[in-house]
């Protein structure tokens, strides 16, 4: 739901971000090929570069959080695995505070510490 806006379609628009944002954090899935062609265009010279209103925001989200799953959830690992730096996917996590919660939360449970 959104409605800061006076637009419809604005609203519309700002809603449906916000529903791929939260299918993000909340759907894990297993990738084969890691990292994809838009990961591989965004991340240049071991920076992720992206805005997070951008419209592939959400879906770098998702491939992050799917890449930390499988790595279960060792930062050093999947930052490699990426092509990115440790620091440049705390940024990213930043982003989304929600996401950064749900990674730290993860290791937690699994005795690593919490990123900051």
């Amino acid at each position: 739901m959104a409605s800061e806006r006076r637009s419809q379609s604005a609203n519309l628009t700002q809603a449906v971000f916000r529903l791929r944002v939260n299918l993000a954090l909340s759907v894990r899935t297993t990738r084969e090929a890691l990292p994809s062609s838009l990961w591989s265009d965004r991340c240049v010279g071991g920076r992720i570069l992206i805005n997070p209103h951008h419209n592939d925001f959400p879906e770098l989200l998702s491939e992050l959080l799917d890449a930390l799953n499988l790595s279960t959830w060792d930062v050093s690992q999947t930052a490699s695995t990426l092509g990115c730096t440790v620091s440049q996917l705390v940024k990213f996590l930043r982003h989304e505070p929600r996401a950064l919660d749900l990674v730290n939360e993860q290791r937690k449970d699994r005795n690593l510490k919490p990123l900051r």
